[in-house]
C-alpha cells in the first residue's frame, strides 16, 4: 500500500491534468486502506513507517523528492490519525513518534531540493 502512494516521476505538479487528478483520488483511497491496516496492526504499521523514514532520511542526499515525500506523508498519516493510540505521550523519548520526529528534525530534510 505504501509504495503505491508514491508519486510517479511523470507526475506534473505545476500543470495538473486528468491523470494527476485521478492519481490524487487513488491516493486518497489508498490512505483509507492504510488507515484500516494501522487500526488492525498498529505495531506493524509503526515498524514499517519507522523503517521507511529511517532509511530514507539516512540516505537523504541520494533520495528523490518522491521518496522523501512518501516517507514524510506516511509519518503524517499515522501522527494525524492515531497519535495517542499508537504513540502515547509525545514527550516520552522512548516512543517511536519521538524518535521519528527527532530523526526528521536532525536530518535537514527541509534543505532538500524539491520540484
Amino acid at each position: 500500500v505504501i509504495s503505491k502512494l508514491k508519486y510517479d516521476e511523470s507526475y506534473n505538479f505545476t500543470n495538473q491534468g486528468e491523470d494527476e487528478a485521478l492519481f490524487i483520488e487513488y491516493r486518497s483511497r489508498l490512505k483509507v486502506l492504510f488507515d484500516n491496516i494501522a487500526q488492525l496492526d498498529p505495531s506493524l504499521t509503526i515498524s514499517v513507517v519507522q523503517t521507511l523514514l529511517s532509511s530514507t532520511l539516512a540516505n537523504l542526499e541520494n533520495e528523490s523528492f518522491m521518496n522523501i515525500e512518501l516517507a514524510l506523508q506516511v509519518f503524517y498519516y499515522i501522527g494525524d490519525n492515531y497519535f495517542e493510540k499508537l504513540f502515547g505521550s509525545a514527550g516520552n523519548p522512548e516512543t517511536p513518534f519521538y524518535q521519528m520526529m527527532s530523526l526528521i528534525i536532525n536530518s535537514q530534510v527541509s534543505l532538500h531540493t524539491h520540484m
